[in-house]
């Protein structure tokens, strides 16, 4: 911004004395106003922003304020193997290992349903020995002392039920095997993301200051007389560009990084 306001003025100067034209101070005004319109917008997103934050932790939008601070953009350090942590650390990996679990013991209990319930009784009494046959359902049978309890007609119930806990089970390992490469995707795309961002970031960077060399340099010949003001304002748009394109790469990695810290299901560190 202090580099659009001094070419301003140095054109103002200018066309005061009869040296620039009023083509050249439309033209550095016009510069100088959508800079400070980029700023106003940019101002406004981070009040919404601020917004949001002091919903998030419970306090009135209009008390709530986050002081302004510029530093550098670090991103976390992501060890080496740091996948592997995915099957012990991430939420929804643990929930679909206990479904398979919890499947694989209603197979157990669906089977379990085939082999008859023995009752054992103490007393060796008239209600142990005799029992109640003629009241009993015709699917059990009673067996002197002891009770034995086996479905005889079930119309295959017991065994549906078996297939159906199977059915169940490949359905949770289904799941489970979905969710782990899921996971995996999700790290490996976080990881290449920053991986290339990190060259992406280096060379806007020597682009945003190659870009802001020239402006300097098209500002200096346009003070001596050797450039018109049409090239002062092609080499200060594209330095406000490449700065911007600098910070949206920054901003994308820091994405990239939190996206790698979700999908390893927190700070890798």
């Amino acid at each position: 911004m202090d580099a659009f306001g001094k070419a301003y003025a140095l054109t103002d100067k200018r066309h005061s004395g009869g040296i620039a034209s009023g083509i050249d101070v439309n033209r550095a005004r016009t510069v100088l106003d959508n800079a400070r319109a980029q700023i106003s917008a940019i101002a406004s997103q981070r009040a919404a922003t601020e917004h949001e934050i002091a919903a998030l932790v419970g306090a009135v939008a209009s008390d709530f304020a986050i002081a302004p601070r510029s530093q550098p953009l670090v991103s976390p350090v992501v060890p080496s193997g740091a996948p592997s942590y995915l099957l012990q650390r991430r939420p929804d990996i643990a929930a679909a290992e206990r479904r398979i679990f919890a499947a694989n013991a209603r197979i157990g209990a669906a089977r379990a349903a085939f082999f008859p319930s023995l009752t054992l009784g103490i007393d060796g009494g008239y209600r142990t020995t005799r029992g109640d046959i003629l009241s009993t359902p015709s699917s059990f049978w009673t067996l002197g002392p002891a009770t034995a309890l086996l479905a005889i007609f079930d119309g295959g119930r017991r065994a549906a039920q078996v297939r159906l806990s199977r059915a169940e089970y490949d359905e949770a390992a289904a799941d489970y095997r979905s969710a782990v490469l899921t996971a995996f995707r999700e790290v490996e795309d976080a990881l290449a993301a920053n991986r290339n961002l990190v060259e992406q970031i280096e060379h806007q960077r020597s682009a945003a200051d190659a870009a802001e060399r020239t402006s300097r340099l098209a500002l200096t010949r346009y003070r001596d007389g050797a450039a018109d003001y049409l090239e002062v304002v092609t080499a200060q748009t594209d330095a406000l560009d490449a700065r911007r394109a600098l910070l949206v790469a920054e901003t994308q990695r820091m994405r990239a990084s939190i996206a790698l810290v979700r999908a390893l299901g927190g700070d890798a560190g």
